[in-house]
């Protein structure tokens, strides 16, 4: 017995030995020592600078982590700022995971995208200029063709924990500052690779106690969203202050709530949304109007539907 164990483990030592297995083995090596090293490093130093030439902004990275055995790239710190208008965006951090088979399909797939506590900053200075509007601006690219199909592209999990929205309008004679958090949000099978629809929940709160949740179906191909919206505890003051431009109204208290069937579609360059089987909820509503006072202890409102938005370029 040990002679032929003998035999096969020479035969064994030949093959590893060979030059073509330390060839290959050596190119391994290279490969996940490059990629887990290199592949940091590279980002580090090409986004920023891509990031500034393209969009005028200053981009930070922390600590930049990748496995090149499960294609996993974990980014720390991220945040994005302007001389003028400070940081407009920020993450503690960012993972994202490469499905190597969806290349085969010719379709770039992340298998788990997960951003944990993001903040925007949205800001409209005493002029009305929005602090978004450059870089939104900068992002505006040449519109591609009708005919060109986009990018195949399938998310087959988004997920946003512990968000951050901080609001902040100085063109009131008392600035309005609010925020809105925690956000969270989960979403399923999204992406232009299929003409399906992937799935999607979101919730959000106020530091004045509103709460938002939605959820249902989204598709890209082409866009169309469905689901059901539940907003609660809105500060009638507060949506009183946002829209100072369209309404003028004084001494406002109370809360609104808003629940119905929500849907977007995109048609062309045409943007349209509506809550279908709207109910509105009115609790302690007080305003002044013109010099005439309006008070509302409780109410609720069916409505058929509400139109949000539609336009077109």
């Amino acid at each position: 017995m040990n002679k032929p164990m003998s035999t096969m483990r020479q035969k064994f030592d030949r093959v590893a030995g060979s030059k073509p297995v330390l060839a290959v083995g050596t190119l391994a090596i290279l490969w996940m020592a490059g990629s887990l090293f290199g592949v940091p490093a590279l980002l580090k130093w090409q986004l920023p600078q891509q990031v500034q030439r393209q969009l005028g902004a200053t981009l930070s990275l922390g600590e930049v982590y990748f496995n090149p055995l499960t294609l996993t790239l974990e980014v720390h710190d991220v945040s994005l700022r302007t001389v003028k208008e400070g940081t407009l965006l920020a993450a503690d951090k960012l993972r994202a995971d490469l499905e190597l088979s969806g290349l085969f399909r010719r379709t770039w797939t992340l298998a788990d995208i997960a951003l944990e506590q993001p903040m925007l900053r949205i800001e409209y200075d005493k002029q009305g200029a929005l602090n978004l509007q450059p870089l939104l601006a900068a992002l505006q690219g040449p519109k591609p063709s009708p005919d060109q199909p986009p990018p195949r592209l399938l998310l087959q999990r988004v997920a946003i924990k512990n968000g951050r929205i901080d609001l902040v309008d100085q063109r009131l004679q008392q600035p309005l500052i609010a925020r809105i958090s925690p956000i969270s949000l989960d979403a399923t099978d999204i992406g232009t690779a299929t003409s399906g629809a992937g799935k999607w929940q979101l919730a959000a709160r106020s530091e004045a106690g509103e709460v938002l949740r939605a959820g249902g179906t989204l598709g890209l191909q082409p866009l169309a969203l469905r689901g059901t919206l539940d907003l609660a505890g809105v500060q009638a003051g507060t949506l009183a202050r946002a829209l100072h431009q369209k309404l003028t109204l004084t001494d406002v208290a109370g809360t609104l709530g808003l629940r119905g069937e929500l849907s977007a579609s995109m048609a062309g360059s045409a943007l349209a949304a509506t809550v279908d089987k709207t109910e509105l909820n009115l609790a302690g509503l007080a305003l002044k109007s013109a010099g005439a006072a309006i008070t509302i202890d409780n109410a609720q409102l069916a409505l058929a539907r509400v139109q949000l938005a539609q336009g077109a370029d």
